[in-house]
């Protein structure tokens, strides 16, 4: 495991209480409600919060008492906060040179990765004469040059429109299949979540609710806010052992056995509409 976390962050009333390990060379989406404690998650892990109790460590090495900057991890935010002064390649060179690289290396870097996302040819535009898109494609630039253990992208697509948002999207996902560290991102957006991320895990109100692949979270969601992300309508009911439930919108019938409290996920897609029963329908066209 390249990161794990089990600790305990307090902020005034909230607090978020966490036990989780990341893989290198993986893609974990962090989702949940708004206030549910995902930034904070990041922030612990970049230094920018200090946990109030438990541990931090990467690669085996403890993080916990680390500043912000020792810490080998590179942040993308919805806003990328490129220095106006600067041109792109200066931008993503400032990375490495933060970190000590000297400055035609750290060029020769800035470079590789801006030709990694696509825009070698922006080399040497300053953020002004930049669109939305390319200048978040930057910053994604400057984080990755310093070649992090650990990259965290908080809601990094955020500010994107649409169609910016899906060739950025697709220019991420291939950035990332060669990416050897840990990445771990924050979003809202189940069309991030669902192609980005090899996993996904969940948290509300500052404790994780579930965790699995994409294709597991589909199959079993464990909360409503999970149903909804990949497309399910989620019904609490009660079973009674003979493929029957009862929920509030009346009786459902099941291939399950179970007796008791259970949840019934619904496929939109798997709904129909009948004026008369469907079965009396098909009998009065065979007459």
């Amino acid at each position: 495991m390249s990161v794990f976390i089990d600790g305990r962050v307090e902020q005034g009333s909230f607090d978020l209480e966490v036990a989780l390990a990341f893989e290198s060379g993986r893609v974990t989406g962090i989702l949940g409600p708004n206030g549910s404690g995902k930034t904070t998650l990041l922030r612990a892990i970049a230094g920018l919060t200090f946990l109030t109790s438990g541990s931090l460590t990467v690669d085996g090495a403890d993080w916990k008492s680390l500043a912000p900057q020792d810490r080998s991890v590179g942040l993308v935010l919805a806003d990328p906060v490129l220095f106006p002064h600067l041109n792109a390649t200066d931008n993503v060179a400032f990375g490495p040179r933060s970190r000590g690289v000297a400055a035609s290396t750290a060029r020769e870097r800035a470079l590789e990765e801006l030709d990694a996302l696509g825009i070698a040819d922006l080399a040497g535009r300053k953020p002004k004469a930049l669109s939305t898109g390319q200048a978040q494609r930057v910053a994604l630039a400057r984080a990755l040059a310093t070649d992090p253990k650990v990259l965290l992208l908080d809601e990094s697509l955020a500010g994107l429109d649409p169609q910016t948002r899906t060739t950025v999207r697709g220019v991420l996902a291939s950035r990332l299949a060669h990416f050897d560290g840990t990445t771990i991102m924050v979003t809202h957006d189940p069309v991030d979540a669902l192609t980005l991320a090899d996993e996904l895990v969940f948290l509300e109100d500052g404790r994780l609710t579930q965790r699995g692949t994409p294709a597991q979270v589909s199959a079993a969601p464990r909360s409503t806010y999970a149903a909804t992300l990949v497309g399910l309508n989620l019904l609490p009911g009660n079973a009674t052992g003979d493929g029957l439930v009862a929920t509030g919108l009346g009786e459902v019938r099941t291939t399950s056995e179970v007796v008791g409290g259970c949840w019934i996920s619904i496929r939109p897609n798997a709904v129909s509409l009948w004026h008369s029963p469907p079965l009396a329908r098909r009998a009065t066209r065979g007459r």
